[in-house]
């Protein structure tokens, strides 16, 4: 709908500009230039406004890091969440806010609920992508291994994010040790590739 992508883009302008907590509903009214009652019959709370933001932006992620997790040719599970991990670091680094919304405490339930779910299906695509490239252990619950990682990535992330939504190159290597750390106390460090015929 197009009124509400408008009241977006304002919402997302002011959060360039002003800190979390300086922004209400009439805010986001001037900004859009759209009556206030406009904007509570389509975000009938600043927290329905953020689910919007955080929905939009997950979706925007996931359009670009869809080639990275089915299309990146590699032969290492190492270097799959490498690749996913630095894909990740360049959205942010595009998109501040996004990475302000995701990496920092939000104090939105809903949106942080969303946020969660987000990291859940890219875990679940990950994961299914590991499955289909390799021989992986099946019963070590990846999908749910893939999650904590993620998590594990982003809490480091957090602890250096820049206002300009750039993560420092020493928190990134970092970040990658964490996960694969993490990911390799149940995945083997190689994994025999399927066949092609298989894959």
């Amino acid at each position: 709908m197009a009124r509400a992508e408008r009241i977006l883009d304002a919402f997302d302008r002011l959060l360039h500009r002003c800190e979390v907590e300086e922004i209400g509903l009439p805010a986001i009214a001037r900004e859009a230039h759209i009556p206030l009652s406009s904007i509570y019959h389509l975000f009938p709370s600043l927290e329905a406004a953020y689910v919007g933001l955080v929905r939009r932006y997950n979706a925007q992620m996931d359009r670009e890091l869809e080639p990275v997790i089915s299309g990146s040719p590699t032969a290492a599970w190492q270097d799959m969440a490498r690749a996913l991990l630095a894909a990740a670091r360049d959205f942010y680094a595009r998109h501040p806010v996004a990475a302000r919304l995701a990496l920092r405490p939000m104090s939105h339930r809903a949106a942080r609920a969303s946020d969660d779910s987000h990291i859940a299906e890219l875990a679940k695509r990950f994961a299914a992508e590991v499955e289909r490239r390799f021989h992986a252990p099946r019963e070590m619950g990846l999908e749910q291994r893939f999650v904590i990682a993620m998590a594990i990535g982003d809490r480091v992330w957090s602890l250096g994010l820049r206002e300009d939504g750039t993560i420092a190159d020493f928190l990134f290597e970092e970040s990658v040790r964490a996960v694969q750390g993490y990911l390799g106390q149940y995945l083997p460090p190689f994994l025999k590739l399927k066949s092609r015929s298989a894959a």
